[in-house]
């Protein structure tokens, strides 16, 4: 549906559990961070309504376009503290509690 599809058709979803998540290199803890993004990205009524995960993903450089290289290189130049180019947060544990929110089992 993408986020406009969810938007538009809300008012279908009342009764339905609506789950979001993101995945970036933004931590978890950074709330006010992921608040911020949640607040700029959804409307009030899809943020009340919604329960948002983030998890960490990965950034692997080699595999990155060459388009996305020179974009990342340009936001890493005018970064204090430079950005690492290969980077793995993924973690199995840290889905968990977006399966339990799912009412799901997760595999062994």
């Amino acid at each position: 549906l993408g986020i406009a599809g969810i938007e538009n058709n809300l008012a279908v979803l009342q009764n339905k559990r609506l789950i979001i998540f993101t995945v970036g290199l933004t931590s978890p803890e950074a709330e006010e961070r992921l608040s911020n993004l949640a607040a700029k990205n959804f409307s009030a009524a899809l943020q009340k309504h919604a329960t948002f995960f983030h998890l960490r993903g990965a950034l692997e450089y080699q595999k990155l376009s060459f388009g996305h290289k020179i974009l990342l290189r340009m936001i890493r130049s005018s970064m204090p503290n430079k950005l690492d180019l290969n980077q793995n947060h993924v973690s199995r544990e840290a889905v968990l509690p977006l399966v339990a929110a799912a009412g799901g089992d997760f595999p062994e």
